[in-house]
């Protein structure tokens, strides 16, 4: 007979408490062994989404011995969460990928030291243009723009200046063209439109009987600034002449017969701008021309073979701008430039025009379409006082000797046959520089 050793026994009873076993002398029983990861997969393998969308992937991890580990932790990552991120931090099965920009991502589920991935590929989302756009015509802020897609079709009406015009076109990714129906007038547009089609930049190209010309055209969803006159008077912006006056003999007046109609949201058949005409005894190409205001560059349009006209919008007052005619630019202008008062933009085109320059206010105005109006306003009423004695130099009594107001136009009228004055009233056109030099 074996007798059992009292101490082991009783040692041998607390690890049978602790579901241990213990037998006489043997040893060399061992716990299972907890499975470890032995590949992780990710479903869906790839992927493609549109801007915006949103996707669920889910890892699969499985064991060494290939059973589902349905508690397995996962880290997940993305290699350009630009393109593609993970919502939010997560060490579950799933996780929610949310498509920021057009292009390629991995998204990586990370468990045990394997690792599974999803390639994710974010396309730009189709645009939808369909709305209203206020645009500008080589800068001017005058025109409505109504745009209706169809699936990859546009149609558009364009009013301006009291004109509709109407056609259709295609829309490509953010890409529009557009262009009317055959006729006596012909526009096309081709525009580029940013994300979300809050706005577009692009360019036109126009022909009439009696004009053609091309340039850029911009737009938004967001009304024009605007300045208000009847509040706040006219603002002062010109601080630089925008052309040498020792060149020049005589400027046309504001709402003078001069030139050809040019009017605003108020007035109609008037030249509401002024002519400068150089004397015939200099090369009027080779004429300098300046900005006057501190200012942007809101856009630009040539015009047929008369030169090239660029608007700058002022810099203190949003809503006010300035367009100088007939240009030869020193450098193509791009959208946004900064110029200061007395930079030099070019030359006068040449001798088959006169230069001019046009002011022109985006006023607050709620008849009509977006609450505002385009007023044009003389550009010595919204000069400085010490650029006007440069005029005064010159014979000028009175910013007044250079503009006809509304009520003598109105009671004196012109009459017009499409831009062409038919008849040129009886008021005095032009003032003429005084002086004595080898100009005059």
């Amino acid at each position: 007979m074996r007798i059992q050793n009292p101490l082991k026994a009783k040692f041998c009873l607390i690890l049978s408490i602790g579901l241990l076993s213990c037998g006489d002398d043997r040893s060399g029983a061992t716990s299972p062994e907890v499975d470890s990861v032995g590949s992780v997969s990710v479903s869906q393998a790839t992927a493609s989404l549109e801007e915006g969308d949103t996707i669920q992937l889910t890892a699969s991890v499985t064991s060494v011995s290939g059973s589902a580990l349905g508690n397995a932790n996962v880290t997940w990552t993305s290699s350009d969460p630009m393109v593609a991120r993970v919502s939010s931090p997560s060490t579950g099965l799933t996780i929610l990928i949310v498509a920021e920009k057009e292009g390629s991502a991995v998204i990586t589920a990370l468990s045990g030291g394997k690792s599974g991935t999803s390639n994710v590929k974010v396309t730009a989302k189709p645009e939808d243009v369909t709305g209203n756009y206020f645009a500008s015509i080589g800068g001017v802020r005058r025109s409505l723009l109504s745009l209706t897609q169809t699936g990859s079709s546009v149609t558009f009406q364009l009013e301006h200046a009291g004109t509709t015009l109407t056609g259709s076109g295609t829309l490509n990714e953010r890409s529009v063209t557009l262009a009317t129906e055959a006729g006596p007038v012909s526009l096309t547009l081709a525009l580029e439109f940013s994300p979300g089609s809050t706005s577009f930049d692009g360019l036109y190209d126009f022909t009439s009987s009696e004009e053609t010309a091309s340039g850029t055209f911009t737009g938004s969803r967001n009304p024009y600034p605007t300045y208000d006159v009847t509040a706040n008077g006219l603002p002062v912006i010109i601080e630089k002449d925008y052309i040498d006056l020792g060149v020049i003999d005589r400027v046309s007046l504001f709402r003078s017969s001069s030139g050809h109609d040019f009017s605003d949201d108020f007035e109609v058949c008037r030249s509401m701008k002024h002519y400068f005409h150089p004397v015939s005894t200099v090369d009027w190409s080779s004429i300098p021309v300046y900005s006057p205001i501190d200012g942007t560059i809101l856009g630009w349009s040539h015009e047929g073979d008369s030169g090239t006209a660029i608007t700058i919008g002022s810099r203190a007052f949003p809503g006010v701008s300035v367009t100088i005619f007939h240009m030869s630019p020193s450098s193509p202008p791009s959208l946004g430039d900064e110029v200061n008062a007395g930079d030099a933009l070019g030359t006068h085109f040449g001798s088959g025009t006169n230069s001019d320059i046009a002011v022109g206010i985006v006023v607050p105005n709620l008849e009509n379409t977006g609450g505002h109006a385009y007023r044009l306003s003389s550009y010595f009423d919204v000069m400085a006082d010490s650029i006007f004695q440069n005029y005064e130099a010159l014979g000028a009594s009175s910013r007044t000797d250079f503009i006809i107001t509304a009520t003598e136009r109105d009671a004196d009228p012109l009459t017009c046959d499409g831009e062409a004055f038919s008849s040129s009233g009886s008021l005095a056109n032009w003032f003429e520089f005084q002086r004595g030099d080898s100009h005059h």
